[in-house]
């Protein structure tokens, strides 16, 4: 299934990346999704934002758009079309 990624603020040069549409299989967690982001454009990206098996704690994730958008962690489900988003903590 198709995942787009958009990554914000210092984590875009930190990850090397500000936008991605990735495949992922079915019942894939936010945490696949590092993962995969992490195959395809370095290993760099998994150290931008994780941190022993964790959310990095300078950094939160979102799925969805403005004003329909919920915090998620690793271990939520992503489903097809979802649009998650990287960003630093405010």
């Amino acid at each position: 299934m198709g995942v787009d990624v958009q990554v914000s603020g210092s984590l875009v040069a930190r990850t090397g990346i500000q936008r991605a549409h990735i495949a992922v299989p079915e019942e894939a967690t936010v945490e696949d999704v590092v993962r995969q982001l992490s195959r395809l454009y370095g290993t760099q990206v998994r150290r931008a934002l994780l941190e022993d098996g964790h959310l990095r704690s300078d950094t939160r994730s979102i799925r969805g758009q403005p004003p329909a958008e919920e915090p998620v962690s690793l271990h939520s489900e992503v489903e097809q079309g979802d649009t998650l988003r990287f960003e630093p903590n405010r």
